[in-house]
């Protein structure tokens, strides 16, 4: 089955790193892709180079609105996941319909985050603390097991276990730099804008991962375009959330550790959209 691939970026729009305290966000959360700074200065052509991160029936996919559902839904506390996995392979073993989801980025989920992660200041991750309930990755929801693949060549910057209910889990970072592919297709696409921005290099986040990551991936190792780093996790080993799914980060900063900020507060908004990049980008125009 290929992976859900939708049509590229609408435009090759870049922005000079001179130029990044003026840079424009949209006024509002979860807008269209072309609303969000290209910061990885990333084109059509390029895109569709990229491998899927998750392979999606589009058929099958729906877009959730996160933005209104309360987190005790979400979280499935240590002593209840193995009962809950139980629960839910007998409900999947009564119906042949595999369901993908996906959960957008720049969303303000206001009651969703119920760990204590996201509560407080003690908690603060890469210099973001507070509440933070605005989601800056996207979510690709999948069933358990289903692989998870490499859009591009890389580095594997880290990969561990985060083991706190609400956390990542098992979850590995991969630190990219397209400057290569942006040399290839430079003739191919002469004269467009796509090649006057310098934040070729950058970081990747995949997590809410299953125990196969920390096998497959340590840190140094090259991987390819296409390569597995692990699959997607059940509740005992994804931080415990009921839904299985990747959460996909970008990051221009590079982290100390295998962790991101996967939300931030709506104070840190202007500041996080610039540092943690749409990842539409990479996977498509989603929604």
């Amino acid at each position: 089955m290929k992976g859900l691939k939708t049509r590229g970026p609408k435009n090759n729009s870049s922005i000079s790193s001179s130029n990044m305290h003026t840079i424009g966000i949209p006024n509002k959360c979860t807008k269209p892709l072309e609303s969000y700074p290209n910061i990885l200065g990333i084109t059509g052509t390029m895109q569709d180079n990229f491998h899927s991160v998750v392979m999606m029936d589009p058929d099958q996919t729906t877009i959730l609105d996160l933005s209104k559902t309360t987190g005790e839904s979400q979280l499935i506390s240590f002593e209840d996941q193995q009962a809950f996995i139980q629960t839910r392979k007998r409900k999947s073993s009564q119906s042949a319909l595999t369901n993908y989801t996906i959960g957008k980025y720049d969303e303000d989920r206001i009651n969703l985050y119920s760990s204590e992660l996201f509560e407080n200041d003690e908690n603060q991750v890469a210099g973001y603390q507070g509440a933070r309930t605005l989601h800056v990755g996207v979510d690709l929801g999948a069933p358990v097991g289903e692989h998870v693949y490499s859009f591009w060549d890389g580095i594997v910057h880290s990969v561990g276990y985060n083991p706190d209910l609400g956390d990542y889990g098992y979850v590995v970072v991969v630190e990219y730099d397209l400057s290569l592919i942006k040399e290839k297709n430079e003739v191919a696409l002469k004269g467009t804008k796509g090649f006057q921005k310098e934040v070729d290099r950058f970081w990747v986040l995949y997590g809410h991962m299953d125990e196969s990551t920390v096998a497959l991936n340590e840190k140094g190792k090259a991987v390819e375009r296409g390569d597995v780093l692990g699959s997607i996790g059940d509740v005992d080993q994804n931080g415990g959330w009921s839904i299985p799914h990747l959460h996909f980060q970008v990051s221009t900063i590079q982290p100390e550790t295998h962790d991101m900020p996967g939300a931030v507060t709506i104070q840190d908004r202007a500041k996080a959209l610039i540092e943690f990049p749409d990842p539409r980008w990479i996977l498509g125009e989603l929604y």
